[in-house]
């Protein structure tokens, strides 16, 4: 039987959360027919063994990709290479393996809300985001603000900033791997989002059906980490490029701000190679850098004139431009 809903799953080295994370999916209750690709990528725990058991006892649901070579290293890409050719759903959800669903009706009630709504291409729904080691308080995502601002949202709406989880997401499936950019970026979630938000509107349920989890072992632990934001310095910005190349937006001053965090983390962690390397690779950084700097000049000398207490605003965002006029006199 074809499956209505094809699930996929990115894992590597989660022993500690794989379980989880296929127990979400074998629970889940539906009217419809689905199946879940997990793709591991060459794991050294026993993330691939854990997958095997659950394809074995569950074998028309789990279905095993289990890589003996490592894609992320060799820059290779997943979503083209092994999950595209074997996708069948009308409808494709992601789950990454560090997090789990934790509501059994979560495909049933997206795909309700996709089959009664063609305008729509993406539902996605809230998450808990929890820390692994218990080290914060778990919270919920989008919060109750954003949720009444933006729980449906056009391509615009979502060019400014994402709001998705990526382990809460379900398409309307609509993907060509022409659109994808030959060179390595990231976030390759938000792109992902996109591309289908231009085939119709986002809807976000309010109610939280996903564990998203942080740990030292994600690669979004924390995305202001100095190590995260030297080791991935090209890709953040060539997200940017991307969108502006695939969506015709300016994301200028978007590449001002993750260039100034870049540089930040580099004069701090003294890697002045990774500083010449970028400005090799991007000429137009300073650039960038003195627009967003002008741009938060503007921006306070505009609400300097509407409030009175100058010194408390400038307590608060005057660092801002101070950090990047720093980082400037540094480049």
């Amino acid at each position: 039987m074809v499956p209505k809903v094809t699930v996929l799953c990115m894992a590597y080295n989660q022993e500690q959360f794989i379980r989880n994370t296929l127990d979400g999916f074998v629970m889940q209750k539906t009217n419809f027919p689905f199946e879940v690709l997990v793709h591991d990528d060459a794991s050294t725990d026993k993330t691939p063994e854990i997958i095997r058991e659950y394809a074995e006892k569950y074998p028309g649901i789990i279905i095993p990709i289990l890589s003996t070579e490592n894609h992320f290293r060799a820059g290779r890409n997943i979503l083209i290479e092994e999950f595209y050719p074997r996708i069948r759903g009308k409808y494709v959800a992601n789950c990454d393996g560090d997090d789990w669903w934790t509501d059994e009706t979560k495909l049933q009630r997206q795909v309700d809300f996709l089959d009664t709504n063609p305008g729509f291409s993406i539902c996605s729904t809230c998450a808990k985001v929890v820390w692994a080691d218990e080290s914060r308080k778990a919270y919920i995502w989008p919060d109750k603000r954003i949720l009444k601002r933006r729980s449906v949202q056009t391509i615009a709406d979502m060019l400014e900033q994402n709001d998705i989880i990526n382990s809460s997401v379900m398409y309307r499936w609509n993907f060509e791997p022409q659109n994808w950019p030959t060179a390595n970026f990231i976030p390759g979630d938000w792109f992902l989002h996109l591309l289908h938000a231009r085939h119709g509107k986002l809807k976000i349920l309010s109610a939280p059906m996903v564990n998203y989890t942080r740990w030292n072992g994600g690669i979004w632990q924390d995305g202001r980490n100095p190590k995260f934001l030297i080791n991935n310095a090209k890709e953040l910005i060539r997200f940017y490029e991307c969108i502006e190349s695939e969506f015709g937006v300016d994301k200028s001053k978007d590449v001002g701000k993750v260039a100034a965090s870049i540089i930040s983390a580099c004069v701090s962690e003294n890697r002045n190679d990774v500083l010449n390397n970028l400005t090799e690779s991007f000429p137009d950084l300073i650039k960038f850098i003195s627009k967003l700097a002008l741009s938060q000049h503007k921006e306070i000398e505009c609400l300097n004139t509407k409030l009175k207490h100058r010194k408390q605003l400038w307590y608060y965002i005057g660092p801002v431009i101070l950090t990047t006029m720093i980082i400037l006199g540094l480049l």
